[in-house]
């Protein structure tokens, strides 16, 4: 496989400017500040100066305009020698050297007019976790069992709560209740002694060293560890507007389905189809026949997939109990390509099928702002990493869960594989910082997989050994509670 470097863009604030802190209160923290200004007035590169940019808390920098503060300048207040003469902070010939070795502190972190983020002497390095997935859980737990000195710890994703995709078809066929697979990450953050940002991530700029989110902000960084999951690849249907359920992200999706089950439940027919033959579409096909056979009299089931994508990887005889249990429940089998249409989905064997929802299970793709960020890539834009996580073209960035691709090896995007490259991605971010020797995940030359059925069932999957049956079903619900319980009740759990 031919690795391809990611097109490279541009900083949005590799255009070199100066720009004027913001206004203090302190009668001398105001002088200073005017004698700066004083200093640096007039055009820079033939631009005027621009309007000061809003400094929000933690070195977030709000809008195009961002610039650094003067590296003498701490907590936004700079610290004024008060030594020094009025005449001297007035006519601003305290020197940026002076400063920094009279007042005796160290310099805050800045970030240059390039865009570069930059670190001075016993800085705190700082690390961002990107995404709430799998994979950072167990970093948060790490975190929080041992401190990661002299750090500056912060985790962006998009949502307070995060669903574990494992119990999703449990709880579409109502095993389980919703509070019961969401793991809340403000408890694990604030044990993490991290700081949470609820916003999501729209750009990455390696060069700079920055992320950008969709509130506006750009926080730099100095480590990075990417684990935002894949976007469900839906552009054969988007043309079916509302009736479109992405299964990603998980949160927006159980409440879209929560929406259509309670528009519905009134009516005598609903239809039904899944689109994606994986272990997901499998499960999710199962789980909402379970569903909807108790609310409706005529409900009808489909599954739509390519042949060669019915349950991809898994044993033959998983397949072939898998088939029987599609057809014993009459849930109808398509194989064939899907696109979407006004009313259901125009199927490639020339056949229509109506359908009031569409669940799309149809695979991730990769975020596409990872295409510009100037990370290496495989030719689908998926991150290219190691057996240590880490990028192979960048070694302050660490990646893990279905948004990278090994260059070592091939190695399936699966929850499972995310959960349990957790713990070395945890170890391995400890060992960046404190330059030790990184650990490789390793995956064993087997997977587990277990399939659950919707009626408490479940269908057993190790290398040739299959089975099938309720003690499958309460292996899987034990493994899934304890790992949702390990972030929700660290305490029983251990």
């Amino acid at each position: 496989m031919d690795w391809l470097p990611c097109g490279q863009r541009q900083s949005p604030r590799s255009q070199g400017s100066r720009q004027a802190p913001r206004s203090v209160r302190h009668p001398a923290a105001r002088r200073t500040q005017q004698a700066w200004r004083s200093h640096h007035s007039g055009r820079v590169s033939g631009q005027s100066l621009p309007p000061p940019a809003k400094q929000g808390r933690g070195g977030v920098t709000r809008g195009p305009a961002a610039l650094p503060r003067p590296p003498y300048w701490k907590d936004s207040r700079p610290v004024v020698p008060w030594t020094r003469s009025q005449q001297e902070c007035e006519t601003g010939s305290i020197s940026d050297e002076f400063l920094r070795n009279a007042c005796k502190v160290r310099p805050a972190i800045t970030t240059s007019p390039n865009g570069h983020r930059t670190t001075g002497p016993n800085m705190k390095k700082r690390v961002i976790l990107a995404g709430g997935g799998h994979a950072h859980l167990a970093v948060l737990a790490d975190w929080a069992a041992r401190p990661l000195d002299n750090t500056e710890r912060w985790l962006v994703t998009s949502s307070r709560h995060t669903a574990y995709s494992g119990m999703l078809p449990g709880w579409l066929a109502g095993v389980y209740r919703a509070n019961e697979l969401l793991i809340d990450l403000k408890p694990l953050v604030e044990k993490a002694g991290a700081r949470l940002v609820i916003s999501d991530v729209v750009g990455l700029d390696v060069v700079a060293k920055t992320l950008s989110l969709s509130s506006g902000d750009e926080i730099g960084f100095d480590l990075l560890s990417l684990a935002t999951g894949g976007e469900t690849d839906i552009s054969n249907l988007a043309t079916l507007r509302d009736r479109l359920l992405p299964v990603r992200p998980v949160g927006t999706f159980m409440e879209r389905w929560s929406t259509f089950m309670e528009r519905t439940v009134l009516t005598n027919t609903v239809g039904i189809a899944v689109a994606g033959g994986g272990a997901a579409g499998v499960e999710l096909a199962l789980g909402a026949e379970t569903a909807i056979r108790r609310f409706f009299r005529n409900a009808r089931v489909s599954l739509v997939t390519p042949r060669e994508g019915f349950l991809s990887g898994h044993a033959p005889q998983a397949r072939t109990r898998a088939l029987d249990e599609l057809a014993k429940r009459k849930i109808d089998l398509h194989f064939a390509q899907a696109a979407g249409t006004e009313g259901g989905l125009l199927l490639s064997n020339g056949h229509f099928l109506p359908a009031d929802c569409v669940i799309a299970a149809t695979g991730s793709r990769a975020p596409r702002w990872l295409a510009r960020s100037g990370l290496a890539c495989n030719e689908n834009g998926f991150v290219a990493v190691g057996a240590d996580m880490r990028s192979s073209s960048h070694d302050f960035v660490l990646a893990a869960g279905d948004i990278i691709d090994r260059i070592d090896r091939n190695l399936e995007r699966s929850g499972v594989h995310a959960v349990k490259a957790g713990p070395v991605l945890a170890a391995n971010l400890r060992a960046v910082v404190g330059g030790t020797e990184l650990r490789q995940y390793q995956p064993r030359r087997r997977t587990l997989y277990l399939l659950a059925l919707g009626d408490k069932r479940a269908i057993l999957s190790w290398g040739r050994i299959v089975a099938i049956g309720n003690w499958v079903w309460r292996i899987k619900d034990w493994i899934d509670r304890s790992f949702v319980g390990r972030y929700t009740d660290p305490v029983r759990h251990g």
